[in-house]
């Protein structure tokens, strides 16, 4: 596994973490903190644009395998 999908993976899991970590701390102290929240989206935005990022690198590495072959 290439080091970029690794980082997706533990961003996406960050990402369930920080979510999961937020909910917990408002059910049990009916106090909406920012700080988990604000990671959430952090995590999140950074998970789309690796995977986007990690679609395109992958794309292009097929068509310049197809054109390779064809040559």
């Amino acid at each position: 596994m290439k080091k970029r999908t690794k980082i997706s993976f533990w961003l996406l899991g960050l990402f369930v973490a920080s979510t999961i970590t937020h909910n917990i701390i408002y059910g049990v102290f009916k106090f909406e903190e920012p700080i988990f929240f604000i990671l959430s989206l952090i995590f999140a935005l950074g998970f789309m644009i690796l995977f986007a990022y990690n679609i395109v690198i992958y794309l292009k590495e097929v068509f310049e395998y197809l054109k390779s072959r064809r040559e």
